[in-house]
């Protein structure tokens, strides 16, 4: 309900009594009042739209009977609306609104008796409606204008902020209601200009940031990458170093099997080369037995020579008798001479025979000697060959050991390369969003300082990075694509991170 609802007074039951005499008694004369009413504001028109005439009808009965219902008020808002597109508040009141107020007093009249006793009242509670139809009409009429005012105001600054002009505020002068639409819509703007100036300030702030990020992050995922090439390459050595040792450490087991091996063929030829010496002395000693005996075969065939030589004598005494004795001893003593010049060959073959056995025996002798040191030495060998197995061993379990720590580390650096590949992009990402947000936010005028948006220009690092090497034996492809796109060159602030 409106401040002008209130304020109109209800009519008596009487006073109603009455209008409705005046309205019964206007009657048609409402229609030609209308016509000329609104042919005051619009010189064309010859003939009142019907359903224009229809709402004025029923606005004259509410009006001439005191009917203030809420009704009323809604077909004279109608009526306003219709009329204000035609004239201004001035011209209808000065215009329009006396044509219809006459006409309709005239037609009160013109169908009013000669004799009227009534006539005062009618007419004067004719006017009483006219007028409270002329409070309820210039009342809607500055409503009106004030909407207009107001939808134009609002209107120009939806239309700046639409353009991004955060500073345009209503300054057209309005009442009531619409005077606390327009400090609202003020403050609005004021609020919104003032979180715009932070989010732009803001801003510029994230995007220096995360272009700085994303250089740092660029700058961090080629060493990483480089990192991981290099620490690939160093797994790929260490492995063929693994394999290498693993290899010597074999050739170490068999050097120390065939190290064993010899070790027992030189024992056993020490103990063949003494029984060699042994067998020797058993021949050196029957050589000195067999000489004792071919003395004595000797010492026998002197004796037998003997024998023969006083047989000879004796047969040679015995005369013919002792022919055939004589032959006898002389057989004999030949065969005693034959006996002891074959014992004297003999002995001297012996004797020649126990001088090489003798020298056989030295030489035997100095080779057992020989074999023995080169048993000690084969020994020696033996332990330090084995020693060398045993660390060849360790240093390959340890090898091992570092080798899968090696290779973990490996993994892990690549996982690593990829999720800083990754962080890279998404820092990329956020630097163009942020740029991208700034374009946004700089669509907006906030008024004071200008802010820009403060990029990074990245500055060569104060360290070169080294480049990669190739990858003798790699064992796996390098994770991350980083090597695709070049990096950019890193911030001097972040070359040391």
């Amino acid at each position: 309900m409106s401040v002008l609802e209130e304020k109109l007074p209800p009519w008596s039951q009487d006073r109603r009594a009455v209008g409705e005499i005046v309205h019964k008694r206007v009657g048609s004369g409402v229609d030609k009042a209308l016509l000329d009413a609104y042919r005051a504001a619009d010189s064309s028109l010859t003939v009142m739209p019907p359903d224009v005439l229809a709402i004025e009808r029923v606005k004259f009965r509410h009006v001439a009977t005191g009917d203030l219902s809420p009704n009323y008020f809604k077909v004279q808002a109608e009526i306003i609306k219709e009329i204000s597109g035609r004239t201004d508040l001035t011209n209808y009141l000065a215009n329009v609104y006396p044509n219809w107020a006459a006409g309709l007093v005239n037609s009160l009249l013109d169908h009013a008796p000669l004799y009227d006793p009534r006539r005062r009242e009618l007419v004067n509670s004719l006017m009483k409606s006219v007028f409270t139809d002329v409070a309820v009409v210039v009342y809607h009429f500055i409503e009106a204008e004030q909407t207009e005012a107001t939808i134009k105001g609002i209107g120009e600054g939806l239309d700046h902020l639409a353009k991004g002009d955060l500073t345009h505020r209503v300054t057209v002068e309005l009442t009531g209601k619409f005077a606390k639409l327009k400090t609202d819509f003020n403050a609005a703007m004021d609020r919104l200009q003032e979180t715009v100036r932070n989010v732009h300030s803001t801003t510029g702030l994230i995007t220096s940031g995360s272009s700085e990020i994303s250089q740092a992050a660029d700058d961090l995922s080629r060493r990483t990458e480089q990192q991981a090439a290099s620490l690939e390459e160093t797994a790929a050595a260490l492995e063929e170093i693994t394999a290498t040792v693993k290899k010597t450490a074999a050739n170490a087991r068999e050097a120390s099997q065939s190290v064993g091996n010899a070790k027992q063929v030189a024992e056993t030829g020490g103990q063949v080369v003494e029984t060699a010496v042994n067998a020797m002395d058993a021949i050196s000693q029957s050589s000195k037995k067999i000489t004792d005996i071919i003395g004595v075969i000797d010492e026998i065939a002197f004796q037998t020579n003997l024998l023969a030589l006083n047989a000879g004598v004796e047969a040679a005494r015995a005369g013919d008798a002792g022919k055939g004795f004589a032959v006898v001893a002389s057989e004999v003593r030949a065969l005693a001479q034959r006996s002891s010049e074959a014992a004297k060959e003999i002995k001297t073959l012996i004797k020649t025979s126990s001088e090489q056995v003798g020298a056989g025996v030295k030489f035997v002798g100095e080779s057992g000697q020989a074999l023995k040191r080169i048993v000690d030495q084969v020994v020696q060998i033996n332990t330090l060959v084995t020693e060398m197995a045993q660390a060849a061993e360790q240093q390959s379990t340890g090898i091992e050991q570092v080798n899968a720590a090696v290779a973990q580390m490996d993994q892990v650096t690549q996982q690593n390369a990829a999720m800083v590949e990754e962080s890279t992009a998404a820092s990329r990402n956020l630097a163009q969003e942020s740029n991208r947000l700034a374009e946004l936010m700089g669509f907006f005028t906030v008024g004071g300082e200008g802010l820009t948006v403060r990029t990074t220009r990245p500055t060569p690092s104060r360290v070169a990075p080294k480049p990669p090497r190739p990858v003798a034996a790699p064992r796996r492809a390098a994770v991350g694509g980083s090597a695709a796109a070049p990096a950019q060159e890193a911030s001097s602030d972040w070359t040391e991170f």
